[in-house]
């Protein structure tokens, strides 16, 4: 071990024995966050939730609290739990930036556009130079629209296959292959065409952890229409 490494294990140690020590004094303490966020860096994610867990039943309303809560959540794939504590904290902290990010991630991976378009333009009243934050403001609306007029076709009955199939998938015909339309494949349960629009991505972009997390979502989701546990939304 390094001496680096020693001498902030040690101040870890300090700082964790005397956050420890001013909660036996006053449960209440605020002390509870800081705590949490020292088991956090050493990966005590259960002594870290419970903490937190204790500590929100004495201070509900500490917002850093309820972030730290759902980043573990959301780090253990826990997604409606971290999507309750994200929540909690926009609606108490509007400018809390970093929780409306990640709820809008939650809610376009859920195929909800017009919920992650609402944060998004929300927190983009504090962030206006955010060219990333923009860029996804752009893809949801182009979402929605797409969506919109698919829909509109859909009920007008114009536009369909001679033998009655549906014509969204058929989109794929025309290569486009974008995020936005595989995220919108998902959305509408046409998971076999999001999964093989996923895989010509990560054809162009091998490295694209964020898109193989897509295209295995996609992947179990067909599984389990095919095993008849779901049905197309």
């Amino acid at each position: 071990m390094s001496k680096v490494r020693e001498s902030n294990e040690e101040e870890l140690n300090y700082l964790k024995e005397k956050y420890e020590k001013l909660l036996i004094e006053n449960p209440s303490s605020a002390a509870f966050v800081f705590l949490a966020e020292i088991l956090i860096k050493r990966s005590q994610f259960d002594r870290a939730t419970d903490i937190l867990v204790e500590g929100l039943r004495r201070n509900p309303d500490n917002v850093t609290a309820k972030f730290l809560l759902g980043k573990i959540h959301l780090d253990r794939g826990m997604i409606s739990q971290a999507k309750k504590e994200m929540g909690e904290v926009l609606q108490s902290a509007p400018d809390n930036v970093a929780a409306g990010k990640i709820l809008i991630q939650i809610y376009r991976d859920e195929g909800e556009p017009h919920k992650a378009l609402g944060i998004a333009q929300s927190i983009s009243f504090y962030i206006p130079g955010d060219d990333e934050l923009k860029l996804v403001i752009e893809e949801l609306e182009r979402e929605i629209s797409l969506t919109e007029e698919i829909e509109s076709t859909d009920e007008s009955g114009s536009v369909g296959d001679q033998d009655g199939e549906e014509s969204f998938p058929n989109l794929l015909q025309a290569e486009i292959y974008t995020e936005t339309m595989a995220d919108l494949y998902m959305s509408q349960g046409f998971y076999a065409d999001a999964a093989r629009v996923y895989e010509k991505l990560l054809e162009r972009d091998r490295t694209n952890d964020y898109l193989e997390r897509k295209l295995k979502r996609a992947k179990a989701y067909l599984l389990s229409e095919k095993a008849g546990f779901m049905g197309k939304k």
